[in-house]
């Protein structure tokens, strides 16, 4: 009996290792395990559904595309003075621009600084943005009246004389059951009608970070008519919808699709009324706010731009979209685990994290800095291209034509660059 219970030491010996061993790895995968299916299938967490995309292979950067450094000969201006400068618009010689910290602003000469109007309190600090308000898409009618957008607050008009402002349109008021969550462009018709993009049906500018991962089109376009003072969907169903530009003749709109790198093309008149069709696709980055040239053609600048040999973080993620509803979830859950340590302890440096953690610009600073604009025809063709390779100019929001000059904006530099035609 003896030996038999010596023989069986060695076992029971193996058998409590592997017991004790299990009792050591059990928590070690379980715990994430629990922690994965959590992030994934909790309904108290952020609703974030990404869809599936898969990029096109990109174009050859040859003819109108082929590499060069035309934007490393702009210089900048008002440096460090200002920051945001998205849309550019001149009247009268004087340049227009909306800013971070809520304001628009008039420059006389290139040199002087005027404050025109802001619907934000300017004593809230950058990370307190829809407070303080976010001007994105300006213009002005015939007439000098100044139209924008308000990507938190709505559609309106301002008399840039007087300073007098009206609210065409407030965010706060649905539309088919749904509040535009990120105003952005604009255009105005000779009838004073306003098209304008509502990137946003789901997310706040300050929470773009999940509109990106999700890729998905909860964008669409309104139209404000000025006979009935009433706004309605004009287009729907937009993976970001982000530029806006009318034709010359105003017979159909030409929109920004920025996720899907494509510029679509809605008729307004003529036997293709209300039809919707692609005008280019394939880009070499992001598109952003579309102006005309002058000459019936359009700029387009590309805020997020890259060659064919780097592929953005859209491009690389498209695919795989549980992983964008992984990593959507993971800031969720973390920015409310910080909204928390605020509430606790109030510091602004945890104010600062809270802002950047879902914040557009936080994934853009991930992103090439490669600079770059094209310039296409009215068929859609692209004819030139100007290039910062180095990103001496990047993140390009939008180029103004104007006299012999090429301004360029951008939602984060903190200059304009100016470009000698």
């Amino acid at each position: 009996m003896t030996k038999e219970k010596n023989d069986r030491r060695p076992f029971r010996h193996s058998l409590n290792n592997q017991v004790t061993l299990g009792l050591v790895f059990f928590p070690i995968i379980t715990i994430p395990m629990t922690g994965f299916l959590w992030l994934v299938h909790s309904p108290w967490l952020l609703d974030i559904e990404p869809v599936s995309f898969t990029a096109q292979t990109p174009r050859p950067f040859t003819g109108p595309l082929t590499p060069n450094n035309q934007l490393d000969k702009a210089v900048k201006l008002f440096k460090n003075h200002i920051v945001g400068p998205e849309s550019i618009e001149f009247y009268k010689d004087e340049m227009y621009t909306g800013l971070h910290n809520g304001w628009i602003v008039r420059f006389k000469e290139e040199k002087v600084m005027e404050p025109i109007i802001t619907l934000g309190n300017s004593n809230y600090e950058y990370w307190d943005e829809e407070l303080l308000g976010r001007p994105l898409g300006l213009r002005f009618d015939k007439s000098g009246t100044l139209y924008f957008t308000d990507a938190y607050n709505g559609l309106f008009k301002v008399n840039v004389t007087s300073k007098s402002l009206t609210t065409l349109y407030q965010s706060s008021q649905t539309i088919d059951g749904k509040r535009a969550l990120i105003l952005n462009d604009l255009d105005v018709s000779t009838t004073g009608d306003v098209y304008f993009s509502d990137s946003s049906t789901k997310f706040q500018l300050k929470d773009a970070i999940y509109e990106f991962l999700e890729l998905a089109a909860n964008g669409r376009i309104l139209q404000y008519n000025a006979k009935t003072n009433t706004t309605t969907t004009l287009v729907n169903g937009i993976a970001f919808a982000n530029g806006i530009q009318l034709s010359p003749n105003e017979d159909y709109l030409l929109i920004s699709e920025t996720f899907r790198k494509r510029i679509l093309k809605h008729y307004l008149n003529g036997p293709k009324k209300g039809e919707t069709e692609t005008f280019l696709d394939n880009l070499p980055g992001s598109p952003d706010n579309i102006r005309s040239n002058g000459r019936g053609g359009y700029w387009i600048p590309l805020c997020i731009a890259s060659p064919p040999t780097n592929k953005t973080t859209a491009a690389l993620l498209g695919p795989y979209a549980y992983i964008r509803k992984i990593m959507g979830r993971t800031i969720y859950v973390t920015r409310s685990i910080l909204q928390y340590l605020d509430y606790l302890v109030p510091l602004d440096y945890t104010k600062i994290l809270i802002y950047n953690i879902a914040h557009m610009r936080t994934y853009i600073n991930m992103e090439s800095k490669f600079g770059m604009v094209i310039e296409v025809n009215g068929n859609g063709e692209i004819i030139r291209s100007l290039q910062a390779p180095d990103g001496f100019v990047s993140h390009i929001s939008q180029v103004t034509e104007h006299g012999n000059n090429l301004y360029f904006g951008s939602p984060w530099n903190g200059y304009i660059a100016k470009l000698a035609l």
